[in-house]
């Protein structure tokens, strides 16, 4: 593994840890271009017992829509976003979850989720780490309707459909709350245009 990914992960580790989360001793987090970033066991041959804690999250380092809700006033990282409250209210929860992660990603070393968001998968040049994406839209974060090619083996079947429907909700979304988010974009100097 590369040293600047290696370097990555640690800062996780320690930023998780010192933040109230729990990670095995025995466990440690590693990465390839295959699987991402992935957990695995290193303690040679001492096995973890069956039922034995290795992983523990609590709710304020998760980064969800309900974070963008600002409901844990001793939680600092709620302070970069301020959501317009009607778009809490009534947008959907994957939606809020999305942009609030935008936001998180734009102020990037602002934000409370820095060493969470170093490791996310990303496109070349654009940091984090790699995301296996080769051009061809086969890549650890690429939703199924950016596919090009692969989208002529889904022609007629059911799966087709339902990826039209997911893209036109996703569309929809955006139209529907992009006054707001540009708005309170203005208010708060974040912009957001997707």
């Amino acid at each position: 593994m590369q040293t600047h990914i290696r370097k990555k992960l640690d800062n996780f580790v320690t930023w998780f840890r010192a933040s109230g989360g729990y990670i095995h001793q025995n466990v440690e987090l590693a990465f390839n271009n295959d699987h991402g970033v992935f957990a695995r066991v290193v303690a040679g041959d001492i096995a973890i017992a069956p039922h034995t804690l290795v992983l523990k999250c609590p709710h304020h380092l998760s980064l969800s829509a309900l974070n963008a809700h600002d409901c844990f006033v001793e939680f600092p990282g709620y302070g970069l976003s301020k959501f317009p409250r009607d778009l809490l209210a009534n947008a959907r929860p994957q939606f809020v979850a999305a942009l609030f992660l935008i936001v998180q990603r734009q102020q990037m070393h602002k934000s409370t989720w820095c060493r969470y968001l170093d490791i996310l998968p990303n496109l070349p040049g654009d940091g984090g780490l790699p995301s296996g994406f080769d051009g061809n839209g086969l890549g650890m974060i690429d939703p199924p309707y950016l596919w090009n090619e692969q989208s002529e083996w889904l022609e007629g079947t059911q799966l087709e459909t339902a990826i039209v429907e997911l893209r036109d909700l996703w569309c929809s979304d955006w139209i529907r709350w992009r006054p707001v988010v540009q708005s309170w974009g203005r208010d708060t100097g974040i912009s957001i245009d997707l």
